[in-house]
């Protein structure tokens, strides 16, 4: 996943934003790049390399995801009334993007109903897109096997899918 901590950007930009918004604990970050990259075009890049390593424990605020999902409602709603923000295309992917995200916490938490929700509901958001990207697929079938295996296979099969996905011995893979 890109973060803003792999996003570079002009001094200026960022004190001329206004900072972070507190009112959005876990987004603060990515609403501030938005702003940032929102005053001009050439204010951020990003940067291909892998940057920074993320770190989860059980007690993130991260793991909420219904609070995490609040947040991105209000984010996405802010940035559309925004003049000259992202087209509607671009919105729907992100939105589509984010849901597989709150899908993929639900179904980590053993909510697996909740899980198929939001995956189907990103794959409505942006269905060619969606359906075209690996890391959809990839997370039903974790979804699937989380519903029909036993903790233990689930645990030793999502092992061996990673292995083969580091590896790049998987065809799956995932996509950017």
């Amino acid at each position: 996943m890109k973060t803003p901590s792999t996003m570079v950007g002009r001094r200026e930009a960022a004190e001329r934003s206004g900072g972070f918004d507190p009112t959005l604990p876990r987004l603060s970050d990515l609403e501030f790049a938005l702003r940032v990259a929102g005053l001009r075009q050439s204010n951020c890049h990003a940067v291909p390399e892998v940057l920074t390593m993320y770190r989860r424990h059980p007690g993130q605020m991260f793991r909420q995801w219904i609070e995490l999902q609040r947040e991105w409602d209000r984010l996405l709603a802010r940035t559309a009334a925004q003049p000259g923000g992202p087209s509607a295309a671009v919105q729907s992917l992100a939105d589509s993007n984010m849901h597989r995200y709150f899908a993929w916490l639900a179904s980590e938490q053993g909510e697996l109903r909740e899980a198929v929700a939001l995956l189907a509901a990103g794959v409505r958001r942006a269905p060619r897109r969606a359906l075209a990207d690996s890391r959809n697929w990839l997370l039903a079938g974790d979804i699937a096997a989380r519903r029909t295996l036993a903790p233990r296979a689930h645990r030793r099969l999502r092992r061996i899918a990673r292995l083969l996905l580091q590896s790049g011995s998987c065809a799956l893979g995932t996509q950017k």
